[in-house]
């Protein structure tokens, strides 16, 4: 019938001879963008081997070291969104478990994460009040709260929220501190967590921190501040 919807109709992927190709380390990186997609280059780049300490000249002698190309991967902008917000829950949950780890809670189970799958036509994934297509391309809001109750949080922080594709960077411009995340919530959620996150690292020993990250720390001081062991 004329006008009648397209239905949606999810496929699960089967991921049961994915561990068949063999597991390789990759330390570079490369990236380039065409007008339609994103070409992922992964590699391995290995330091030259000297038989004793090399010398300031032998090092001054380095100019480039090989990379060899382990695997090349096309991906369409919008999978590319996909990519981006599975690798930031994977983050969170290992921040999280790492966190966990330091506090004596035990290790937390590994986790993994898949993506939606295929569509028969293409399904944007997240509720319809944070649906990229018609959220506005740039929003301000503010963390009034703190998940981490092992923080106090002295003043609302003001964030940014701008859509980037089918997907959402939220910042603390003031701090320079950004993440992302498939909806607004998502990359809100991220944010907090890299703002307290970075708030541990820096005030953890603040005498080798360099003028950047000095300033920034500055910043979070006038926002968030920890709570002694004893009032938690």
């Amino acid at each position: 019938m004329a006008g009648a919807p397209t239905p949606q109709v999810q496929i699960a992927v089967d991921w049961s001879a994915a561990g068949e190709p063999p597991v390789m380390a990759s330390n570079v990186f490369l990236i380039q963008q065409t007008p339609h997609e994103f070409i992922l280059t992964f590699g391995i780049a290995t330091p030259p081997i000297f038989a004793a300490p090399p010398t300031p000249e032998q090092v001054a002698a380095i100019r480039s070291i090989p990379a060899k190309a382990l695997a090349r991967v096309a991906m369409s902008p919008g999978r590319v969104v996909e990519l981006l917000q599975l690798l930031q829950q994977q983050l969170m949950a290992h921040q999280q478990a790492q966190k966990q780890k330091k506090e004596g809670c035990g290790p937390m189970a590994s986790t993994i994460l898949i993506s939606p799958g295929i569509a028969s036509s293409f399904e944007w994934a997240g509720s319809q009040e944070q649906n990229p297509l018609i959220e506005p391309a740039i929003c301000e809001a503010f963390i009034d709260a703190l998940a981490d109750d092992a923080y106090l949080l002295l003043q609302p922080i003001p964030i940014r929220y701008e859509r980037v594709g089918a997907g959402f960077i939220a910042s603390f411009p003031q701090a320079n501190i950004a993440t992302s995340g498939f909806t607004k919530h998502d990359a809100g959620e991220a944010l907090e967590i890299e703002i307290l996150d970075a708030f541990d690292d820096w005030t953890a020993d603040e005498s080798v921190l360099g003028a950047g990250p000095q300033e920034q720390l500055e910043v979070l001081k006038r926002y968030i501040h920890k709570k002694p062991e004893s009032a938690r």
